[in-house]
């Protein structure tokens, strides 16, 4: 007769792993496909944008500007776009700058020059790619409760010594940056943001 069987006491065990690992990819290929898809929204208004050509000369020339102040190297690209609510850069490997459909045409050349100090400083000093790493992290660590305020209080950090960067660039100007800013932030309370905006920095 068959010698009887020992039952193995990982057995258990070993079920348990396989199903929290089958869990845990689950939950990452959902997180990565709602990224996938948040990723393809932006490089559809960066297509549209392209087609569209509607960048006025006067900012495309205050961008060269700017650039050169700060001591950025590579010009950003620049897309409008009717979801957008506030400026915002995206894009680890190729920046993107986008900017709310009709927003050069209600600030006056100091208030352009502000808004892209700001924007410009977040690429400067490599802010895209702690975003990008973040948004990483919150891929493959989605069950980590604590990874949510982490990354909104890293996010604050950044705006903090994004503004302080400027602050040392301006100087006694720099008033007139936070009034801009202030001015800007407005739109945060009286427009909700389009899902896809946790892309942004």
């Amino acid at each position: 007769p068959p010698a009887p069987r020992t039952p193995d006491p990982a057995g258990g065990t070993f079920v348990w792993q396989v199903w929290a690992v089958g869990a845990w990819l689950f939950g990452v290929a959902i997180f990565g496909a709602l990224l996938l898809v948040h990723i393809a929204k932006l490089r559809r208004w960066h297509r549209e944008q392209r087609e569209r050509k509607t960048i006025p000369p006067w900012f495309h020339e205050l961008l060269v500007r700017t650039a050169a102040r700060i001591g950025l190297d590579r010009l950003p690209a620049i897309v409008f776009s009717k979801d957008a609510v506030t400026p915002a850069v995206y894009g680890v490997f190729r920046p993107v700058l986008l900017l709310p459909e009709g927003y050069t045409s209600s600030l006056s050349p100091e208030e352009a020059e502000h808004v892209l100090l700001h924007e410009l400083a977040h690429i400067k000093r490599g802010d895209l790619w702690l975003h990008g790493l973040a948004l990483f992290l919150q891929v493959v660590y989605w069950f980590n409760p604590l990874l949510l305020p982490v990354t909104r209080q890293l996010k604050h950090v950044r705006e903090l010594c994004c503004d302080l960067t400027i602050a040392n660039l301006l100087r006694e100007k720099t008033m007139k940056y936070r009034q801009t800013l202030l001015d800007t932030a407005r739109a945060l309370l009286t427009e909700s943001l389009e899902p896809g905006m946790g892309l942004l920095g």
